[in-house]
């Protein structure tokens, strides 16, 4: 005799996927993103690894402050970037687009 369908709501009739944890985080590029794979704190700013610390703080992986701290990063130039890539796209994480940007702000 089979067994009765799991009633809705039941761990049962979640897809198989699915085990109780966080999603994924994806990066701008498609990957995957993990603490392992975060850019270290070193490493010189590329619309990439800008992009990647962009995408773990929007999805949890990280905090605000704790991007700040581990790639010693002023509260204000996080936000640029943030700001830019909703204004513009991702190309707007190039160093130049960014300059620029800055400037014409300050200017009004």
């Amino acid at each position: 005799m089979a067994s009765p369908p799991s009633p809705p709501g039941d761990k049962q009739s979640k897809p198989p996927e699915w085990d109780g944890t966080v999603p994924p985080i994806i990066a701008a590029l498609g990957e995957r993103m993990s603490r392992e794979n975060l850019p270290p704190p070193n490493a010189r700013w590329i619309p990439r690894r800008k992009a990647q610390v962009l995408a773990a703080v929007s999805g949890g992986l990280i905090s605000f402050e704790e991007a700040c701290q581990r790639y010693s990063l002023t509260a204000e130039e996080l936000m640029s970037w943030r700001q830019a890539v909703q204004k513009d796209g991702l190309r707007a994480l190039r160093s130049a687009r960014l300059a620029r940007a800055r400037r014409e702000t300050r200017r009004g």
